[in-house]
């Protein structure tokens, strides 16, 4: 199952296609903003990922999040991140930090810096993210790209005990998990409901050891051991440069 699933992880990462040419002056209007597509989470749109004159790589996105909603758990990356908040009211959590902002706010967020943000309005929140990559930037954060798997699994192990929603937010949509002697299930829903269930059966914990960590373009096959329980992921780089679980399976599931 385990060689399976890392085929699978590669032939689904893409090959870097040739250098992107340097972005130039454009404009944007928000009835274009809004006819484009959004990704798997049916939230955010992007508008830009391209380098730039000055930078290695410069992403726009427009996220629309749902009453009640947090983006994910805190997490950090190398690049520099600015939020500019059009519609709703957010609570910003910023390196330990909680700040209320509503329209026409700015955030910004430090390089490896834990943050999120968390709607806590009645209406979607709207708000433009804009995220760069100064030059070196990439090739710095690579030097020791394991550094962020264990930082990922550090905040998982230590938020996703707070319930069933902290816990499947470090899942990607259409996740699939493969608990011991049960039905795989697939989708945050769906995963968020099971861990609701046995929350009282903990099987990861701040206790758990590292077994192996391999890294292939834009994901990742990561093994723990956790009071004996063998555990096995299979994570994917996001566009903001965290992971998110695709693949989870433990104990009798390992063959």
């Amino acid at each position: 199952m385990r060689q399976l699933l890392v085929s699978a992880a590669l032939l689904a990462a893409v090959p870097a296609s040739a250098q992107q040419p340097v972005q130039g002056s454009f404009a944007i209007t928000w009835d274009e903003i809004q006819a484009k597509p959004t990704g798997t989470s049916g939230m955010a749109r992007s508008v830009l990922r391209s380098p730039t004159a000055t930078l290695d790589e410069l992403e726009i996105h427009i996220t629309a999040l749902p009453a009640g909603k947090t983006t994910h758990a805190p997490h950090t990356h190398a690049n520099e991140e600015m939020i500019v908040i059009r519609e709703g009211t957010l609570d910003a959590y910023q390196n330990g930090k909680v700040t209320r902002v509503g329209p026409g706010s700015l955030l910004f967020m430090g390089s490896n810096e834990p943050h999120n943000v968390t709607n806590v309005g009645d209406t979607t929140a709207v708000y433009h993210v804009i995220n760069w990559a100064s030059p070196g930037t990439k090739k710095s954060a690579s030097a020791n790209p394991g550094d962020d798997v264990r930082t990922f699994y550090k905040d998982f192990r230590l938020t996703s005990a707070k319930g069933g929603e902290a816990y499947a937010s470090y899942f990607a949509e259409d996740a699939v998990l493969l608990p011991p002697n049960a039905a795989p299930m697939t989708g945050r829903a769906a995963i968020r409901e099971w861990q609701q269930r046995v929350a009282n059966e903990p099987i990861d914990g701040p206790g758990a050891t590292e077994d192996e960590l391999q890294m292939s373009g834009s994901f990742v096959v990561y093994r723990s051991t956790f009071k004996g329980t063998k555990c096995f992921d299979l994570l994917r780089r996001k566009p903001d440069g965290g992971y998110e679980i695709v693949r989870r399976m433990w104990s009798s599931n390992l063959r």
